[in-house]
């Protein structure tokens, strides 16, 4: 399989997993993993790459988050976004959950995007 060619989201993967903070080598360790388990033996490389990478976060060891906004760790979208703290859109995500508690996280800091005129993150 050759990693360093891949794209994913129209990003060569090493460059993906660079903005992501995921080093390529562990993507490489849970590929061998993956590939050895009956339940992906169908699957093309390029499919369980596919597959790898929309549930990295699920897949790395000894990291659980609990945010998550449009499937992506909210921690790890305040390093992509530097202009946002973490601590920020705990506060506006508690505070949203408090007036509509059935809304999601992800309506809730859309709609705070698009009152802000941040433009639409995702």
């Amino acid at each position: 399989m050759d990693f360093e060619h891949f794209i994913y989201k129209n990003q060569l993967l090493p460059v993906y997993c660079d903005s992501i903070g995921v080093p390529l080598l562990q993507v490489k360790n849970i590929f061998r993993r993956l590939r050895r388990q009956l339940q992906h033996e169908n699957k093309s490389n390029e499919e369980l790459l596919t597959y790898i990478m929309d549930h990295i976060f699920e897949f790395k060891e000894g990291i659980k988050y609990s945010l998550f906004y449009h499937n992506e760790p909210l921690i790890i979208f305040c390093h992509r976004n530097p202009q946002f703290t973490y601590d920020q859109l705990v506060g506006i995500i508690t505070y949203g959950k408090k007036l509509e508690p059935l809304k999601s996280t992800d309506d809730i800091l859309d709609e705070y995007f698009a009152k802000k005129n941040y433009r639409h993150f995702r």
